[in-house]
């Protein structure tokens, strides 16, 4: 971080609002100072961007905080949360989720990714703009910076809106200003891609890194700077940022294009770096593909459809949960149950839902209760002396949210062991309070997986899993989700 301990306007120890204390500043750019503080109330460490100089803006001070707002409606895994924002004796601030890792520029200083691992990161991080243009959020000011690759791997994405409003006035135009929000936005990532899978940065975003090469006035390829980058990669980057060098294929101006083209790429483990549908798209239509490699066998009478259903799924064992792909794509019922598998819909974003506690239960692991791998799980905290969560609280849960009201004929859970206890609550306007979510179904000492069936014509945007009693785990006691799915 550069020396600008003259230019700040606050100080260590300085309380906000009553309850961020700042700690100690981490990061300057442009007009802002990023401090990691602590929220007192809750015990948590956070993060504060401060206006230091609101005299240089390019806008002002409303728009830096309007900028906050719009960022404070993003619910995703992936974007780090707007908790706060206000004026306050003279100082403009922005309160945020601190994340712990390293900025992926600090990574990219050390050298450039692997081809895998640079891909993945591109997939996630435009999956993410893409949820935050659906919502009519954009970035406009994304670069390695503002991406924290968390301990785990887990990628976050910072500053939205936030970078924008913050640029100071009379600095050199963008090169990209003129272009659609959207276009803006994709070809960052892009650029992004390009940083990952060379170590240089295109048009100077990150003055940490190598510029990128350009020759006869064009920017050059990434696999004419690194040998290795594979050709279906390079060409996704060809296509976004440099699309006249391939006359024959199809520019990528839009997040959703490039979520596309990024979808069918090798990621880490070989893999596709495929994910869900994107929110506000329309599902895509179900194949032979994924129930050979998805759905549980089916126990079904006669033949025609059904029958053929059931001779090209793949077989499980009662009580196991299989391997499935995408978001919830938990296709059977509960084991007990003979049925053909419904349609899966998929939430626009899932997260922990903890308001009788400190607010998150273990919100870093929400992301593996979806994933469609049931070797993993999203855990509760581990509670002492009774499975009523140590008699603390109520019950803790994942909340999800489809964007718009939606009705489901199921909910299917699977739990990594049996006997917990659970409900399916579900509100079109969500506050604070568990008790704002109506009870829709129930099961108690449930099996693995649980089937929650709402009461016929139940349509909610938000549907929140709350779990009500633990198992014993260790002498403690704790439990897990290591699937979700929604049926309609």
């Amino acid at each position: 971080m550069e020396d600008v301990t003259e230019q700040l306007t606050a100080a260590p120890d300085t309380l906000l609002a009553g309850r961020y204390r700042l700690q100690r500043p981490i990061a300057s750019r442009a007009c802002t100072t990023t401090w990691r503080g602590m929220d007192q109330v809750l015990a948590r460490p956070v993060a504060v961007k401060i206006l230091d100089h609101p005299e240089r803006l390019a806008g002002d001070t409303a728009a830096f905080l309007d900028a906050a707002v719009a960022a404070g409606r993003l619910t995703h895994p992936r974007i780090a949360s707007v908790l706060d924002a206000a004026e306050e004796g003279g100082l403009t601030y922005v309160v945020g989720e601190w994340v712990e890792g390293d900025a992926l520029v600090d990574l990219l200083m050390d050298g450039p990714l692997s081809p895998a691992r640079a891909t993945t990161v591109a997939a996630q991080v435009a999956e993410t703009v893409a949820y935050a243009h659906a919502r009519g959020v954009a970035h406009l000011g994304l670069d390695a910076h503002n991406v924290v690759v968390c301990p785990d791997g887990a990628i976050k994405v910072t500053d939205f809106e936030l970078s924008a409003a913050s640029r100071p006035a009379g600095g050199p135009a963008l090169p990209d200003e003129h272009l659609p929000k959207e276009h803006r936005d994709t070809r960052a990532v892009a650029c992004l891609l390009y940083a990952c899978l060379t170590g240089r940065s295109v048009d100077g975003a990150e003055p940490e890194l190598p510029r990128a090469q350009y020759r006869e006035g064009r920017l050059c390829a990434p696999r004419q700077v690194r040998a290795g980058v594979p050709r279906e990669v390079d060409a996704v980057v060809v296509r976004t940022l440099i699309p006249e060098v391939l006359k024959k294929s199809a520019p990528i101006r839009t997040p959703n294009e490039l979520v596309a083209a990024l979808a069918v790429l090798p990621g880490e483990g070989g893999g596709a770096t495929a994910r869900p549908a994107l929110p506000d798209e329309p599902e895509p239509r179900r194949s032979n593909r994924w129930l050979r490699f998805g759905v549980p066998s089916l126990v079904v009478a006669g033949v025609g459809v059904l029958g053929l259903l059931a001779g090209l799924a793949v077989g499980r064992v009662p009580g196991q949960v299989s391997k499935l792909p995408g978001l919830g794509a938990l296709a059977s019922a509960a084991p007990q149950e003979s049925a053909a598998p419904g349609t899966p819909i998929l939430p626009v974003s899932v997260r922990d839902f903890d308001p009788q506690g400190d607010g998150e239960e273990n919100h870093n692991e929400v992301a593996l209760a979806y994933n469609g791998d049931a070797t993993d799980a999203w855990h509760t905290t581990t509670y002492f002396n009774t499975p009523a969560f140590g008699n603390l609280k109520s019950g803790v849960g994942l909340l999800a949210d489809f964007g718009k009201p939606t009705a489901f004929d199921r909910v299917v859970v699977a739990f990594a062991q049996p006997g917990e206890s659970v409900e399916l609550r579900a509100t079109d306007t969500p506050g604070g309070d568990v008790a704002s979510f109506p009870v829709v179904a129930s099961a108690t000492d449930v099996k693995v997986p649980v089937t929650l069936r709402p009461k016929p014509g139940t349509t909610a945007r938000y549907w929140l899993v709350w779990v009500t009693r633990l198992v014993p785990n260790g002498g403690k006691f704790s439990a897990a989700i290591a699937e979700l799915g929604f049926f309609r």
